[in-house]
């Protein structure tokens, strides 16, 4: 992923301003570690926005909107090899580490700033 990009994200997982939620990208409780780079690029001047729990985002004229998972475009942006970016050395993608393993956004942070060259 694109170094920049990952400093942001980390720095944003460990701020304390986000919640920590499960199952979706963002809902009332507030957002997986997924969500907070979704967040990140609509925040950053990209062409994003929420609806509610979805987020949103465009590409060359097509709109996509994921609950889940970030969009293409956030992927782009973000310079990941997949939607659901794998964890190195586990078995497990962030998402699963997020909702399945309740790692937290710090432990989440570690992991992503140790390993953002393989994400």
């Amino acid at each position: 992923m694109r170094k920049a990009v990952m400093e942001k994200w980390v720095r944003a997982l460990r701020s304390g301003e986000y919640k920590q939620t499960t199952g979706k990208l963002r809902d009332e409780f507030g957002f997986c570690c997924l969500g907070v780079l979704c967040d990140l690029h609509a925040t950053h001047g990209r062409t994003g926005s929420w609806d509610q729990e979805c987020y949103h985002s465009s590409t060359k004229g097509a709109s996509e909107c994921h609950y889940d998972l970030p969009t293409k475009a956030v992927v782009r942006w973000a310079g990941l090899k997949s939607r659901e970016p794998q964890a190195p050395l586990l078995e497990d993608s962030l998402a699963q580490l997020n909702d399945d393993h309740n790692w937290s956004f710090q432990e989440l942070a570690d992991l992503i700033e140790e390993n953002w060259e393989e994400l």
